[in-house]
């Protein structure tokens, strides 16, 4: 399961159910997993068609089971990012 650092599947095993803000790359155009990430319960916050990515707020179990599907390629934790 190398789509997620070590540090990150760590804290994601510790706390099944703790929430967690996550980036999510897809494989293809993101917008086309929206239903299913619904389903699963997971809140998609924001949709980069640019980056091929969706910001989600998910439950750690949740996510762990997001690293094995296949159309998922990254997942990490979503930051502030600045600029200079």
């Amino acid at each position: 399961m190398n789509k997620a650092d070590a540090e990150l599947l760590e804290r994601l095993k510790a706390d099944p159910e703790a929430e967690f803000r996550l980036i999510v790359k897809t494989a293809g155009e993101p917008g086309q997993y929206l239903t299913h990430l619904q389903a699963l319960g997971i809140e998609v916050r924001r949709k980069f068609k640019l980056t091929r990515s969706l910001a989600i707020t998910a439950r750690a179990d949740t996510a762990l089971q997001l690293a094995n599907e296949t159309w998922v390629e990254k997942i990490e934790e979503d930051q502030i990012v600045r600029t200079t």
